[in-house]
């Protein structure tokens, strides 16, 4: 199966998403801010939650340098996930 995701997502709100999932795979995804910061690594906090059923995994992000946050995420099962910021 492949991820069901093309979407790129800017973080001015809160965003749900769902994408399909093997349980080889690693989610990789990159959000953009619209809002510039003077120290984005220190001033930003950015985590992603993904939910399948009743199960949840809160993810961090990482900073990819200028306005850019990726997250990565390697999900425990096949299937279908959601996610949001």
């Amino acid at each position: 199966m492949k991820w069901l995701l093309s979407i790129l997502m800017l973080l001015s709100g809160v965003a749900a998403r769902a994408a399909e999932a093997t349980a080889t795979r690693v989610f990789e995804q990159t959000f953009e801010l619209r809002k510039a910061y003077a120290d984005p690594f220190n001033d930003v906090d950015v985590d992603v939650v993904f939910t399948k059923g009743a199960d949840s995994w809160r993810v961090p992000t990482f900073w990819r340098g200028g306005n850019r946050w990726t997250v990565r995420f390697a999900p425990p099962s096949p299937g279908s996930f959601s996610y949001r910021l």
